[in-house]
């Protein structure tokens, strides 16, 4: 009986073991079961380990406990001990690619998602973010509809299929897989329209302009369904899509950004971006002060020319360092045509809000364009913050960002000092009330069989 019915009341002052009220409304619309498996160890070397063990087990009891009903727990929690349950832990390498003794799965069905320890704690103040990374993967996996990802295709764009270093995007693809996300090719020159089930298009490194139908089917797209497109344009490249761009005051010159400082170039040649622009997107960059590794860019700014839009919204994300410049390759001589020097932007964000029926602001369509392509390729997506970049332009696109408003929770540590006699003094009532209602229960149990 206890077991089945029970309460907890959480006493703490600042409520560290209470769930925040939307995550509680959430919770209580799933109707499928949630099952975590986790392959932290109780017992593990590291402090940091131990932390981490310590403040997820007590995050997940409450989620327990919160979606508790009628004697039956759609929360299911699974410690795996790797080094121990060997069958198991291949098993969850064959089904979720998952190795380690530091993985956290959040599963329902077949869909299922990986929690990463950067996205348990703030990098500045360490407060646990453990409620925000459960709530989001929890109505990531049981939400009814997979989210769909179209790659353009038929301008030579990246190859979503190729392993290459250079021209393969494979890698990029197992990152949206991995997020339960379905992709697929779409040319847009054999399509009436985009799929009524892109949730997202992705334009990677184009070598031909699109044609104007073309890029009429994606302004349309965005404006008419409140799309989302992401842009990586390729260097001296036309794109033309220079009309769209303009919509959304974006503007993407065909010159090429150049940098002659030790500061910002990397032992490999590559160019080292370390300026960022505050937005949900660079956000985790700023905290963990990650540095980005691209190779040349085109510089890709606001257009100021566009005119005024109160339902728009531009930001530049990126910046190169102030000794870079850019200049045009005069392909004729030969020689090249200084045009600006000083740090400039390489990526922008652009999103508009739309009205509904009934005249309620809600989030319209979003494009974000970057001046490199460079950096999701196969062979440099595995930098980590290249790879931070590509993950939280997605989810910025796919609305991950606005799913949850849930502050983190500060962590602390107590130490109790207590006198001899104290300790013996709080150790004798803390014994009196078990003892007595086992001694209750003990005598109820011994009256029962006597009669």
């Amino acid at each position: 009986m206890g077991f089945k019915e029970y309460y907890r009341k959480d006493l703490t002052q600042t409520h560290n073991f209470s769930l925040n009220p939307e995550t509680l409304a959430y919770l209580r619309q799933i109707q499928k079961p949630v099952h975590i498996i986790i392959t932290l160890q109780k017992n593990a070397n590291s402090d940091v380990a131990k932390k981490y063990y310590n403040d997820i087990g007590a995050i997940l009891r409450e989620y327990q406990y919160a979606t508790h009903k009628n004697g039956e727990n759609q929360f299911t929690i699974e410690y795996v001990n790797v080094f121990q349950q060997h069958n198991r832990a291949e098993e969850l390498a064959k089904l979720y690619n998952v190795r380690g003794d530091t993985a956290i799965l959040v599963i329902c069905g077949e869909k299922y998602r990986e929690i990463l320890g950067v996205d348990l704690y703030d990098a500045k103040t360490s407060h646990f973010k453990g409620e925000q990374a459960f709530t989001s993967a929890i109505l990531d996996v049981t939400a009814n509809e997979k989210k769909k990802i179209y790659c353009i295709q038929g301008h030579g764009e990246l190859n979503p299929d190729s392993s290459d270093p250079i021209q393969g995007f494979s890698a990029a693809m197992m990152i949206l897989q991995h997020k339960n996300i379905a992709v697929e090719g779409l040319d847009l020159a054999k399509s009436v329209n985009v799929p009524d089930d892109a949730n997202l298009l992705i334009v990677a490194s184009p070598q031909v302009p699109f044609l104007k139908q073309e890029e009429e089917k994606l302004r349309r797209y965005l404006s008419e369904r409140n799309g989302r497109l992401l842009v990586f344009l390729a260097v001296e490249k036309e794109h033309g899509l220079d009309d769209l761009f303009y919509d959304w005051a974006i503007r993407a010159d065909n010159v090429t950004i150049f940098d002659d400082s030790s500061d910002y170039i990397s032992s490999s040649g590559d160019f080292i971006i370390k300026r960022c622009e505050k937005h949900p997107i660079t956000q985790s960059l700023i905290d963990l002060q990650i540095q980005l590794l691209m190779g040349f860019s085109r510089p890709v700014k606001v257009d100021r020319g566009a005119g005024f839009d109160e339902q728009r919204k531009v930001v530049p994300l990126l910046y190169t360092s102030e000794s870079s410049w850019s200049q045009k390759m005069t392909k004729a001589k030969g020689n090249k045509e200084k045009i600006v020097r000083g740090g400039q932007s390489i990526a922008v964000c652009a999103e508009r809000n739309a009205v509904s029926q009934l005249g309620i602001k809600i989030a319209g369509g979003r494009l974000i364009v970057f001046g490199n392509a460079d950096f999701v390729t196969n062979s440099r997506l595995g930098v980590l913050g290249n790879s931070f970049l590509f993950q939280n332009a997605v989810n910025w696109c796919l609305d991950c960002d606005n799913l949850l408003n849930i502050p983190p929770r500060p962590t602390h540590n107590y130490q109790l000092s207590l006198t001899r006699k104290d300790f013996m003094w709080l150790s004798i009532n803390i014994l009196i009330v078990p003892c007595a209602v086992a001694m209750v229960g003990l005598l109820i149990m011994i009256l029962r069989k006597s009669n």
